[in-house]
């Protein structure tokens, strides 16, 4: 299955200009259980970052709030120099795309082109210019040799194509993807990571939520944590990956590269602790603070310096 066709060459770097701005909301339903405690935050233009916590953390509720799906929230979300409310939501929603988890929330016609056609038709495109947009979106998401099939036979992996598809035809400058990764195989997995890897080097900004740390694109380098709606971290991945405590409290597992990475430097610090001081380049001196890898690249570099140093080590004990 094709994947989208990315529109340049190389990565957009972000910029520091705000497209979203959290200050102090807090939100809770029917004047009932707070959900959302006091948060701050701000996304810049072409940021790629993930929101992590427990479920019933408010993750999914901070979404629906910056669409305005919700409605009640005290404090400040503006979006593109809009803040949210009644009178704003559906210029916000025109610069905001929303990707459910369960793709079926998000698709109710008949068929693939009538779901991606929807969109841009209630953006006012009619006729040729209709039609360019749906063939544009269905190519480059790969959905374009399923254009006439009926939404109900469909798999899982197609649903989630198509839901993407329909939003990408609407142009959106900011994606918001609530566990994009869940009930898919493998293949469909990968080629979604190609498709957020693409949209984030067309420039968008990526806001998603997912509990699969081994999953997560390499370019997501910011983490949001959310813990009973409160916001207990805001930093790198790698920042996060040293405060092992903030994970187990949002019930997030430790990624496979960095329990391997802290397994490797353990066993080599038992044995030979002077070894990892040798390693040199991006590798300080003192062991504490050698920075956790966030991607198997990158352990694998570490790695390579490091069997280098034992080779040496072998060698010069043998001449």
């Amino acid at each position: 299955m094709p994947t989208a066709k990315s529109t340049t060459n190389s990565t957009t770097q972000p910029t520091t200009v705000p497209v979203i701005v959290f200050e102090d909301v807090s939100f809770s339903y029917h004047s009932q259980v707070q959900i959302l405690h006091n948060l701050s935050f701000s996304v810049n233009q072409g940021d790629a970052m993930v929101f992590l916590g427990e479920n019933g953390s408010g993750k999914s509720t901070l979404f629906l709030n910056l669409l305005h799906l919700v409605s009640g929230h005290s404090g400040s979300i503006v979006v593109e120099n809009l803040e949210v409310s009644r009178k704003t939501e559906k210029k916000v929603r025109q610069r905001v795309g929303i990707i459910f988890q369960n793709s079926n929330d998000q698709l109710f016609l008949p068929t693939v082109k009538e779901e991606i056609a929807f969109g841009p038709y209630n953006l006012g495109f009619s006729g040729e210019d209709l039609e360019n947009r749906i063939i544009h979106a269905a190519k480059s998401i790969g959905v374009d040799d399923i254009l006439d099939k009926k939404i109900f036979h469909l798999s899982q992996g197609e649903k989630k194509r198509v839901a993407i598809a329909a939003v990408y035809a609407m142009d959106p400058e900011i994606y918001l993807f609530d566990e994009p990764f869940a009930n898919l195989d493998p293949k469909t997995k990968t080629d979604l990571a190609q498709i957020l890897l693409e949209l984030h080097q067309q420039g968008k900004t990526i806001l998603l939520i997912s509990h699969d740390l081994d999953r997560l694109p390499e370019f997501f380098t910011r983490a949001i944590v959310l813990h009973a709606g409160a916001k207990t971290f805001d930093g790198t991945l790698r920042d996060l990956y040293s405060h092992s405590e903030i994970l187990t409290q949002a019930n997030l597992q430790v990624p496979s590269v960095v329990e391997l990475y802290n397994l490797v430097k353990n066993k080599l610090m038992e044995r030979n602790p002077h070894l990892i001081e040798k390693i040199g380049g991006e590798i300080p001196a003192n062991p504490k603070s050698i920075p956790i890898p966030i991607t198997i690249n990158e352990f694998s570099k570490i790695l390579d310096r490091t069997l280098d140093k034992i080779l040496e080590q072998i060698l010069e004990k043998t001449n």
